[in-house]
């Protein structure tokens, strides 16, 4: 150690030299490394969409759910999947088990599902698949609307206009609007009135 320490001390030019190097060399590496506040954090949750205009959440169920569930039911390291049928769209959720390779069980969830696809409904889309990091819902901001003598549709106008608004705004990326009122009128026919005319 004390040959180093003589060497460094009678070398002081290039030592200098090497430190400044350095120096310069850190600097530029600091400057062009990319920082961020909250860099993506994979969570491994993928959501598959599905829209089948037209049909009931009953219809949605049945023919398009059920069987992306089937198609996904064995699939390893899958901690939960979650469905929803609504009029017009499928939503069913996947989460995989953490520290797995989310990945390559992405592929295989997705060549099982789109293997499927020609057993869905031919007026059925295609399923999308959307899969989720913390880049996708960070930051978020939830907003309301609601009232107490308000009709529904005053506050789907309020909520439409709000979001344009919201897009307005430099740096929002996405407004999603969420929980619009759906009128339906259900017809019952009586057969035997039917059959007298």
């Amino acid at each position: 150690m004390k040959k180093f320490i003589e060497l460094v001390i009678s070398k002081r030019v290039v030592v200098n030299v090497l430190f400044i190097i350095f120096l310069i060399a850190g600097i530029e590496s600091f400057m062009t490394s990319p920082i961020q506040n909250m860099p993506p954090v994979d969570i491994g949750k993928v959501f598959i969409y599905t829209s089948y205009y037209g049909a009931s959440p009953e219809d949605v169920e049945k023919l398009v759910t059920s069987k992306i569930e089937d198609a996904i039911d064995g699939l390893e390291n899958v901690e939960y999947t979650q469905s929803s049928s609504m009029r017009n769209i499928s939503v069913v959720e996947v989460k995989f088990i953490d520290d797995t390779n989310y990945e390559e069980l992405y592929d295989d969830m997705r060549l099982r599902i789109l293997n499927i696809k020609n057993n869905l409904p031919a007026e059925a889309d295609e399923p999308s698949f959307l899969y989720v990091d913390t880049e996708v819902f960070l930051p978020v901001i939830a907003v309301n609307v609601a009232g107490n003598d308000v009709s529904n549709k005053t506050l789907e106008m309020l909520a439409e206009e709000l979001k344009t608004d919201l897009r307005k705004i430099p740096d929002v990326q996405n407004v999603v609007k969420q929980g619009d009122f759906v009128e339906e009128f259900h017809v019952a026919l009586s057969p035997e009135k039917l059959r007298e005319h």
